[in-house]
């Protein structure tokens, strides 16, 4: 006699296993990207999409609309990203340091200036950049994922791109 004749839901459940490996296998690189982007450090992005997934498999049962899964996901791992980055800052204040991430290695001295004024982004504008250059998200999707018009997505990602050509001498 199979085991799945034993267990009830056995099966059901392997189908959930089989559906939820797809959902990683579709979303994980995206996720990662985004996290990364956010937070300037591989072991806190690596962290932040771990909670989501962890999230994702816990509300497995619960998806409304299936369609907005990847809205979904992106909004808990940046939700998860701005946590850890606060949990990160409390720790150093409360042990009296503060160390800024540590960038990657320059290719060229333009390079540094990039990272270092990425850095200095606040993490509203790292998750718009990273939703538009690291994920690829047109306006009309980097408004829908962050509650704002198309039009609003795109003037405020115009201003920051100003704003970064200004910093770096780009103009």
């Amino acid at each position: 006699m199979p085991i799945d004749a034993l267990e009830p839901g056995a099966e059901e459940g392997r189908m959930l296993a089989d559906e939820f490996e797809q959902l990683v296998s579709r979303h994980h690189v995206d996720l990662m990207r985004l996290a990364l982007v956010m937070s300037g450090d591989r072991a806190l992005a690596e962290d932040a999409v771990q909670a989501c997934w962890q999230a994702a498999w816990r509300s497995r049962g619960q998806v409304r609309d299936p369609s907005r899964i990847g809205a979904w996901l992106r909004t808990v791992t940046a939700n998860e990203v701005r946590r850890q980055l606060r949990r990160q800052r409390l720790r150093a204040l409360l042990h009296g340091r503060l160390r800024p991430p540590e960038p990657m290695p320059p290719a060229d001295p333009r390079h540094l200036d990039l990272v270092r004024a990425l850095s200095e982004l606040a993490i509203a504008d790292r998750q718009l950049l990273g939703l538009r250059f690291g994920l690829g998200l047109t306006s009309a999707e980097i408004g829908e994922q962050l509650g704002i018009s198309a039009a609003a997505a795109r003037v405020r990602l115009h201003r920051l791109l100003a704003r970064l050509r200004t910093e770096l001498g780009d103009d």
